[in-house]
């Protein structure tokens, strides 16, 4: 096959995997600005994630000065109870260099293409028993911080496993756009939740 044949594919193939990507965030836009379920709301966030950007997706929030998992989904149902049962955490260490409790320090995303060692992973993560995340198999990881008005609440970690796909750039981008989209949805469900309880 000649180069030119060659970088004719490879952008054919970059179109589609756009085109794919948009119709996912138009949708997911959709689902969202529909959401006015503060609780319902990380759940919707989690389930859309999975398996478009990732084969286990975490929603993490900033409640009471620590940081809680709110939801979690998986692609394998059997898995998902594990991917719950992160939800016990570690008391959380915000001087942690890397993982959930950094990005929401600082704002910034990670990205971790290939993941060959899951303890640090499972430090990152918060998690309570490190054995969980080498049960479920995480070879790709990334994490984004949730934000609205100027305020980082939360972060949605991405992670691949059963799939064995591994995260670059491209996916890092579409992450960052669905989170800043998903904050302003729980930020939104938030608002509609305090009115509610302040008319009553």
């Amino acid at each position: 096959m000649s180069e030119r044949k060659r970088a004719e594919e490879a952008l054919r193939a970059s179109e589609k995997r756009t085109e794919v990507y948009q119709r996912f965030l138009a949708d997911a836009t959709e689902l969202l600005a529909a959401a006015l379920e503060y609780e319902a709301t990380f759940e919707k966030i989690a389930r859309l994630c999975v398996p478009k950007l990732a084969d286990w997706c975490i929603v993490d929030l900033v409640e009471d000065e620590r940081i809680s998992q709110v939801a979690a989904a998986h692609i394998d149902p059997e898995k998902e109870a594990l991917a719950r049962d992160l939800g016990r955490r570690l008391p959380w260490q915000p001087r942690l260099d890397r993982g959930v409790a950094h990005v929401v320090r600082t704002g910034r995303s990670e990205i971790y293409p290939e993941i060959d060692d899951p303890t640090w992973l499972a430090e990152a993560l918060g998690a309570e028993h490190p054995e969980i995340v080498r049960q479920l198999g995480a070879v790709s990881y990334m994490c984004v911080p949730l934000h609205a008005r100027g305020r980082v609440f939360g972060a949605l970690s991405f992670l691949r496993a059963d799939s064995g796909k591994r995260y670059g750039e491209e996916e890092l981008a579409q992450a960052e756009e669905l989170a800043r989209r998903a904050g302003l949805s729980i930020d939104n469900a938030r608002l509609y939740l305090e009115s509610q309880q302040a008319v009553r």
